[in-house]
């Protein structure tokens, strides 16, 4: 847990330092890009950082452990998985009705090929991917 806790504070300290070299240092008009770039990955390594260290001193390693067991009972549960199993498929045929109204759309708008053809590519890879996973669970199950 000490592993843990040194872990999260570097993280925060780096995210506030990586915040302060964006605001100070690269915005002074030379890179302006690259001091966002710092901000933003400051930003977010300063507040996981420091909002998992503060995690790690109001929850102890007891309380933790069972937070734990309980979750992977809960996560193993087969209702649980039936659940996560159909929403996921759903969410697929609904984004793959998504994407063919987007392809037509680009069509009909007579977008360039080069819009085209990158919408069609997700369309063929999810179908791919529906196939070569049907063909593992149905092997494996």
């Amino acid at each position: 847990m000490k592993r843990k806790k040194a872990l999260y504070l570097g993280a925060g300290i780096v995210g506030i330092l990586l915040i302060i070299l964006g605001v100070y240092i690269f915005n002074l008009g030379v890179n302006e890009m690259l001091g966002g770039l710092c901000f933003g990955i400051g930003g977010a390594c300063a507040a996981l950082g420091i909002g998992s260290f503060i995690k790690t001193l109001l929850v102890s390693d007891t309380k933790s452990k069972d937070i734990e067991e309980l979750y992977s009972i809960e996560k193993n549960d087969e209702r649980n998985i039936r659940i996560r199993e159909k929403s996921g498929y759903l969410t697929a045929q609904i984004m793959n009705y998504i994407l063919c109204g987007f392809v037509l759309y680009l069509g009909f708008m007579k977008a360039p090929l080069e819009y085209l053809l990158p919408a069609v590519g997700l369309i063929v890879f999810e179908l791919l991917l529906i196939i070569i996973l049907s063909n593992h669970y149905s092997k494996t199950i």
